[in-house]
């Protein structure tokens, strides 16, 4: 990549992906020589494990405040022309201003991230941005980089991109969490409780629903579990379920901080995805930094992962009694647990390690550079 040693790469954050740009990051900066432009509201000690040479903290305006981002995409342009990257690599959702970027930044060869080709049922999250200028944003770029096969053929078929120019990259494990419990010295809770865990926003597409129903089919079988519904969003089917049986759930209705969080993965027993949408899940990739198995529904990348990984149990979408099933036979075979545990932790060193995260990445920016050479050599 261009002539030197160590391609150089600007790496810029977008608003709501402060895990998966940390991760990322981190990968990066082993393996580049790295500007990352992140929001002022991460932390120096997030910052510290990644080792960038080179790291721009901006304060990211509001959507609505026009002179804030065009002040701010100018702070942008004038660290990257600082610091001449080989490639301007962007997550493409959460800041709407990203849509003029393209025009800011020459011609530098461009590679964004989309985490999701479409917006998930009920997202109101992801609906703050309007679609159509993301995806005129992820069509302005060189190459586009997605979370899994299926993705990259979505991503070809939704935006018109020709298949040269979309990459499927796995999302990269989090270890961040991990480490705060390390560094907090945090311990499992020991109780003789079994806790399933149901973690992050809680919107339609996540089906908490289906976890509630299949809690009610479980009945009195295993007594010892716990449901841990943590996360803000649509609280209402745990609330029901809870009210009934309150001994079998703990519900956290609120944004959970980060030495919780850590806590709530330290203590799980399964993580719980019964998604009745998705594309891929970040709250899947923090279970094998605690060798955690999942039962998670068999949807997008989702199943792609776990099953490549041999990390838990599928089910089908929208099916409480395949889930419940499936609950059932983790939660009363301790030894299975262990098992799939020990697969979700190797997966952080085989299926999902940064090696291969990294030659993927490295392949769209060496097509991204490529794209670029022949814009230039047109004009």
């Amino acid at each position: 990549m261009a002539h030197q040693s160590l391609p150089k790469i600007c790496f810029i954050s977008s608003p709501g992906h402060r895990d998966y740009v940390l991760a990322f990051g981190r990968l990066l900066a082993e393996r580049a020589d790295l500007l990352l432009i992140i929001e002022d509201t991460v932390s120096e000690a997030d910052l510290a494990p990644i080792g960038a040479k080179s790291v721009a903290r901006l304060t990211w305006p509001r959507h609505r405040d026009i002179s804030g981002n065009l002040r701010h995409l100018s702070q942008i342009k004038a660290a990257i022309d600082a610091f001449n990257p080989d490639v301007v690599h962007v997550v493409a959702e959460g800041q709407v201003w990203f849509a003029t970027l393209k025009a800011w930044l020459g011609r530098r060869p461009l590679v964004v991230t989309l985490h999701d080709v479409h917006t998930h049922p009920g997202d109101r999250d992801s609906q703050i941005i309007p679609r159509p200028l993301i995806n005129a944003f992820v069509r302005s770029a060189d190459t586009i980089i997605v979370h899994g096969e299926g993705l990259k053929r979505d991503a070809e078929l939704s935006l018109g991109l020709a298949p040269q120019r979309v990459f499927a990259s796995i999302h990269p494990v989090s270890w961040r969490y991990r480490q705060i419990a390390d560094a907090e010295g945090l311990t499992r809770v020991a109780d003789g409780r079994l806790r399933l865990l149901f973690f992050g926003r809680i919107f339609h597409y996540k089906g908490l629903g289906y976890l509630t129903q299949a809690d009610v089919l479980l009945g009195d079988e295993i007594p010892q579990r716990r449901m841990v519904v943590a996360g803000r969003g649509d609280m209402s089917p745990a609330e029901a379920a809870a009210a009934a049986h309150p001994d079998r759930f703990d519900l956290r209705p609120r944004r959970i901080d980060d030495v919780e969080t850590a806590q709530v993965f330290l203590d799980a027993d399964v993580l719980v995805l019964p998604y009745i949408e998705a594309s891929q899940s970040g709250v899947l990739n923090i279970a094998p930094s605690f060798g955690l198995p999942v039962v998670a529904s068999d949807i997008g990348e989702i199943g792609d992962v776990v099953r490549k990984t041999g990390m838990g149990l599928l089910v089908p979408p929208g099916n409480a009694q395949a889930l419940a099933s499936a609950l059932a036979q983790l939660l009363s075979d301790p030894q299975q647990r262990a098992q799939l545990g020990a697969l979700s932790a190797a997966a952080a060193v085989d299926a999902l390690s940064p090696d291969r995260i990294w030659a993927c990445t490295e392949a769209a920016y060496q097509a991204a550079i490529a794209r670029a050479a022949g814009r230039q050599s047109l004009h």
